[in-house]
């Protein structure tokens, strides 16, 4: 059986700021959570929106799992529990975010929504197979605006996993009323190694279409930015604005040689300094 994956800044293999530019807008929508046995599932409405980029590539929301104990490892460990946040791009491929959680008397936004549906699941489907609707939800404010670990799943899916720091509060009642209603998660994930850290956070950097940017090994000072120019675009060329500091710059220059050329010429400088020349040319 293949080793779950450690995230942890010693497995980080390199820095990832720009290639895995993670941004997001996404928007209320009704969902249905569904007991799994070993996981619960919430299914978004079908929408035809795509809010979410991650390289240029835009995913729609497919499906949230909720589960315990993590699927993965933080700094060698697995974490009390786990939020996956499954996406389809237009092409049908997959994104999956990951966020652990963690036993805690705080409470957000993100602890919130694990909160509302586990209590749904436990008071209206309490048993495997068992469905409820839990309303409008949002998950602008659960996924954290934090650094990230990027890595490639299977079937080249790409994955968002943040570290334990970011973990979602969950209260020990919650976390007890979760293990009531489904048992431990006994299901694998495929993620590889190596790892790549973005100290940015999601919501931080746009890449225009014209740019590729790639990750690269620790050590390296930069990453590489290929920059590809379209011919005949408006943003090539030269305008009068453009040119204007130097121009201005020239034209400065010159009224400045004319007046000290002037103020010479009134004291009898210039015409010394000229026949100076002319006598040691001689």
């Amino acid at each position: 059986m293949t080793e779950p994956i450690n995230i942890s800044r010693q497995n980080v293999e390199g820095k990832c700021e720009l290639k895995c530019i993670y941004n997001f807008e996404y928007k209320n929508t009704v969902g249905t959570a569904i007991n799994g046995g070993s996981v619960i599932f919430v299914r978004p409405e079908e929408r035809s929106e795509f809010p979410v980029t991650y390289n240029k590539d835009k995913y729609r929301l497919f499906q949230i799992l909720i589960y315990y104990p993590s699927n993965i490892l933080y700094n060698n460990r697995q974490a009390d529990a786990e939020l996956r946040v499954v996406h389809l791009s237009e092409k049908g491929n997959r994104m999956i975010v990951f966020i652990p959680m963690r036993v805690s008397s705080e409470t957000n936004t993100a602890s919130t929504f694990v909160s509302t549906v586990i209590g749904q699941v436990s008071s209206s489907a309490p048993s495997h197979g068992g469905t409820v609707n839990i309303g409008v939800f949002n998950l602008q404010d659960v996924i954290p605006n934090k650094p990230f670990y990027a890595c490639k799943g299977a079937n080249n899916a790409e994955c968002v996993c943040f570290g334990l720091l970011d973990a979602i509060p969950i209260s020990s009642t919650n976390l007890d009323t979760l293990k009531k209603v489904i048992t431990p998660f006994a299901g694998s994930v495929f993620i590889e190694e190596p790892l790549f850290y973005n100290s940015s956070g999601p919501n931080s950097t746009t890449v225009g279409d014209g740019i590729y940017i790639s990750c690269n090994p620790t050590g390296s000072s930069e990453e590489t930015t290929e920059v590809v120019y379209e011919k005949d675009s408006a943003s090539s060329l030269i305008t009068f604005e453009d040119l204007r500091p130097y121009l201005q710059f020239i034209f400065t220059v010159f009224v400045v040689v004319i007046v000290v050329y002037l103020v010479g010429k009134m004291f009898g400088v210039v015409g010394k300094k000229t026949s100076s020349v002319d006598k040691f040319i001689e």
